[in-house]
C-alpha cells in the first residue's frame, strides 16, 4: 500500500519495496490510463539514506506530495488502469530519459544528494534494471491493453508541484502540460475554467517538454495516442479529503472529454 500522507513519508522513508510499482484497476473499463510516476518517497534500504536527513527524504524533492491519493481516488471514480511508481525519485526519476543526468539526480532544488554522486556505470545500471525498467515495462503493458480494448485511449501523467520554486510563488493551482501533438489539453483547460474559479496553468508550471516528461512521450505521444501531464499544487493536497476533491473535479472533466467524440474513444 502506498503512503498518501506527507506525515507518513517523513516517519518511515526507508522501507524496502517488494516491487517497483503498484497497479490499480489493471483491466479497468475507462479509455484512459493514469500514471503516477512520483507516488512514493520510499528509499530501499540497500541505498541507505543517500546522505540525506529524514526531513529531506520526506520532502518534495523525494516525491510528488499528495498526488498518489488523487490518482488512487480518480482511478476508482473512472475505473481507469493506473500505475504508481514504487520508489523515490531521489533513487531514480521514473519520468526522465535513461541516458540523461537527471535520471539519478546529484542535486534537487538546491539540495545535494551525496549518495547519487560519483556512481559507477554498474551502480547506475542496477537502479535502471531494478526500478526504471520494470515500471516502464508495466506501464507499456497497461497502454497496450487499453489499445486492444478501445479505439483511441489516452494516457495522463499525474504530478504535484511546490508552491514556491527559486523564490517565485507559483500562482497556478492546477496546470496542464502538453506539446503540439496533444489534442486534449485545450478542451480540458476550457472545461476546468468554465466550471471553477481556479488559476489554471497552460503549460505551467512546466512546459510539456519531451526531454523531461518521459512517461507521457514514450508511452503516449510516441505511440500515437492522446496524452498530457496534469500538475496540482502541493499546498492544496495536504489531506486525503483535499486529494479526493481534486479527484472528483478531474473525474468530471475527463468524463466530459470521454463523452465528446474525436479525441478519446471507447471501444
Amino acid at each position: 500500500m502506498l503512503d498518501t500522507s506527507h506525515q507518513a513519508a517523513v516517519a518511515e522513508p526507508m522501507a524496502e519495496m517488494a516491487a517497483p510499482f503498484d497497479v490499480l484497476n489493471a483491466d479497468g473499463s475507462a479509455p484512459i490510463v493514469l500514471a503516477c510516476d512520483h507516488a512514493s518517497p520510499l528509499i530501499p534500504a540497500r541505498y541507505g539514506t543517500l546522505g540525506l536527513s529524514a526531513a529531506q527524504t520526506g520532502d518534495h524533492i523525494a516525491w510528488d506530495i499528495g498526488i498518489a491519493r488523487v490518482a488512487r481516488t480518480l482511478s476508482g471514480l473512472l475505473d481507469a488502469p493506473t500505475i504508481f511508481g514504487g520508489v523515490s525519485r531521489l533513487v531514480i526519476d521514473l519520468n526522465r530519459r535513461p541516458a540523461t543526468p537527471p535520471l539519478i539526480p546529484e542535486q534537487s532544488d538546491g539540495v545535494a544528494i551525496p549518495g547519487n554522486c560519483g556512481l559507477s556505470a554498474a551502480a547506475r545500471q542496477e537502479r535502471i534494471e531494478s526500478w526504471f525498467r520494470p515500471y516502464h515495462d508495466r506501464a507499456a503493458g497497461l497502454v497496450q491493453r487499453a489499445r486492444q480494448r478501445h479505439r483511441r485511449p489516452a494516457l495522463i501523467s499525474l504530478h504535484s508541484f511546490t508552491p514556491t520554486m527559486d523564490g517565485f510563488a507559483r500562482p497556478w493551482e492546477i496546470g496542464f502540460l502538453w506539446t503540439e501533438k496533444s489534442a486534449m489539453a485545450q478542451p480540458l483547460i476550457a472545461d476546468v475554467k468554465a466550471r471553477t474559479n481556479l488559476h489554471v496553468g497552460d503549460n505551467q508550471p512546466y512546459k510539456g517538454d519531451p526531454r523531461f516528461g518521459y512517461t507521457v512521450h514514450v508511452h503516449g505521444e510516441d505511440n500515437g495516442i492522446p496524452s498530457l501531464g496534469i500538475e496540482i499544487r502541493q499546498d492544496l493536497l495536504r489531506s486525503d479529503a483535499a486529494g479526493d476533491r481534486w479527484a472528483d473535479l478531474l473525474a468530471t472533466t475527463l468524463s466530459h472529454l470521454i463523452a465528446e467524440p474525436g479525441i478519446i474513444e471507447k471501444g
